[in-house]
């Protein structure tokens, strides 16, 4: 573990993708170009934008509103997605095979521990791989 703990320690790694470097603005250097086209006024009209305030791809504000309300954490995002599935609405966990920070495997045990009306089916499934070189698992509503 330590050896881990010291890579992914070490600044210079995206802890969204530990196969690259980190470059850029949260490492990502395409955040420039994304910000840029998020701010520019026809796309803000497009999307219904009418706050003065710029695009952020991190907002201290936010953070502290998520947390003020303790959605932050993911005994409350276990409940809302519960519900949603529970009302039919299709879900789909997302995360990257290299993503240290938002890791598929952290997904995969909490969507397991998920308590909806599909659970006896979604525990049935056995995870297969996907066209994307990756796993998932499908059940009503859900997918992982």
């Amino acid at each position: 573990m330590a050896e881990t703990d010291e890579f992914l320690s070490n600044p210079g790694r995206n802890v969204y993708d530990i196969s690259k470097p980190c470059e850029g603005a949260l490492c990502y250097k395409e955040n420039d170009v994304i910000k840029a086209y998020l701010d520019r006024p026809q796309t803000r009209e497009l999307l219904g934008v009418e706050t003065p305030y710029n695009f952020s791809a991190c907002s201290n504000t936010v953070s502290r509103g998520f947390n003020a309300h303790m959605d932050k954490w993911g005994v409350h995002t276990q409940d809302y997605v519960a519900n949603l599935l529970d009302r039919g609405v299709r879900i789909l966990i997302y995360a990257g095979t290299y993503d240290w920070q938002c890791n598929w495997v952290a997904n995969k045990l909490w969507v397991d521990k998920l308590e909806w009306s599909g659970l006896a089916e979604y525990a049935a499934e056995e995870w297969r791989d996907w066209r994307l070189d990756g796993g998932t698992e499908k059940a009503e509503a859900l997918d992982i």
